[in-house]
């Protein structure tokens, strides 16, 4: 599912409210779009300032419920993107 948002910027579907209602989820989101819209978990880890272990099980929640695309892992390790681009 793609990120719906209204013409007033606020999220449509109550899935997406749902995993952004996680503090440490929306700080995932926040910083992936602050970081370009994509990055290596490791990335997202140390500008949070936490154990990249950690991030794991909420970046998966959040792929799954289509706010976060999971890219092929490269050199840099697993990737995430931000559905709405960045």
């Amino acid at each position: 599912m793609a990120r719906r948002e209204r013409h007033d910027g606020k999220l449509e579907h109550p899935r997406e409210v749902e995993l952004l209602a996680s503090p440490i989820r929306q700080e995932i989101v926040d910083t992936l779009e602050a970081l370009g819209g994509e990055a290596p978990v490791a990335a997202i880890a140390a500008q949070l300032g936490r154990p990249a272990d950690g991030l794991y099980y909420h970046l998966r929640l959040l792929a799954a419920g289509g706010l976060l695309d999971e890219l092929p892992t490269d050199g840099d390790g697993r990737r995430y993107r931000t559905r709405s681009g960045g």
